[in-house]
């Protein structure tokens, strides 16, 4: 059996080459960070502030693209539509897993992460399509002949919702 752990996950994806890397290791970060004694170790090891800056960035390439959420080089590799969708939905998840751990989230609140989270993922209806863009899965409102929200970013969303409720929690 081979046993995983999250030092090591970390130091791949601060190293990450590729996004099959990136991808790969946050998804373990993922499953890994639901162990208390675990994420005790990462929040020592400056797990949040990794996973917070690598949001961070990919956040402010992604306001700078006409077509935003369609591909990224924030890391000096290329990341496909499919590969950036997947690299957020991890790295929601393991902010939501990491902010169970007060001391990380309070470095995500000090890293204004939940301001972020609020303006990227909940507020925001444009995250993965371009104004006017329809993608075959999406259907458009009858009322006012908008397009709906796709499924990928109505997941995000909740991502996002679950973060800023374990980091207000840790604000108390």
């Amino acid at each position: 059996m081979v046993k995983y752990y999250l030092a090591d996950q970390l130091g791949t994806f601060r190293s990450a080459a590729s996004e099959d890397d990136m991808n790969q290791s946050l998804a373990l970060m993922c499953v890994l960070l639901l162990a208390a004694d675990e994420r005790t170790e990462f929040a020592a090891s400056d797990g949040a502030t990794a996973l917070g800056d690598h949001l961070i960035r990919l956040c402010h390439e992604q306001a700078a693209e006409r077509y935003r959420w369609k591909g990224s080089k924030a890391f000096g590799f290329n990341v496909s539509e499919k590969g950036l969708h997947q690299l957020v939905r991890f790295l929601l998840v393991s902010i939501v897993h990491a902010s169970l751990e007060a001391s990380m989230a309070a470095q995500f609140c000090n890293a204004n992460l939940p301001q972020l989270l609020f303006d990227e993922f909940v507020v925001s209806t444009e995250n993965f399509i371009a104004a006017g863009d329809m993608g075959p899965n999406q259907d458009t409102d009858s009322v006012n002949a908008t397009p709906t929200t796709p499924l990928s970013e109505v997941s995000l969303r909740i991502l996002a919702l679950e973060g800023l409720r374990n980091l207000c929690y840790a604000v108390k």
